[in-house]
């Protein structure tokens, strides 16, 4: 099928090789994790793909600040940020049921991802097409 809007030249782009490790080019970096269960047969229809993509410098300049930001709330920094348990004040997150450190840690981090230079991908995936898919097997480039 014909697509819609222009056609353009692939040669309007400054880079020449199409190869960013030739081009001396930053890396970025995409980091993905699921929200919810692919199980068809687990409650609701959908279940959530999100991505962060930093570029190298950034995230050396978010873990360092990530770390701070640990060490100053919890006094260590060997701590996941899991949203799940920072949402309902699991675990580390429960600060000894202070809320207003609670709060304050909210704040702390809201402003940790406020002031980090990143890009946000998210997909919503049907399970049962997604059942489906798995089902065919007839991708070498996933995993059994």
């Amino acid at each position: 099928m014909r697509s819609l809007g222009p056609l353009e030249s692939r040669k309007r782009f400054k880079y020449q090789s199409g190869q960013p490790l030739h081009e001396e080019r930053i890396p970025d970096n995409l980091f993905l994790d699921e929200s919810g269960r692919p199980d068809p047969r687990s409650p609701g229809l959908f279940f959530a793909l999100g991505g962060v993509a930093m570029a190298e410098s950034e995230v050396a300049s978010y873990k360092s600040r990530a770390d701070a930001l640990k060490l100053r709330f919890f006094g260590r920094d060997d701590i996941t940020f899991h949203e799940p348990d920072i949402r309902t004040h699991r675990d580390w997150f429960s600060l000894g049921g202070d809320a207003d450190r609670q709060q304050a840690f909210c704040s702390a981090l809201d402003e940790l991802v406020a002031g980090t230079e990143l890009a946000l991908f998210a997909v919503a995936i049907r399970k049962d097409e997604f059942a489906e898919f798995v089902a065919l097997d007839d991708d070498p480039y996933l995993p059994a």
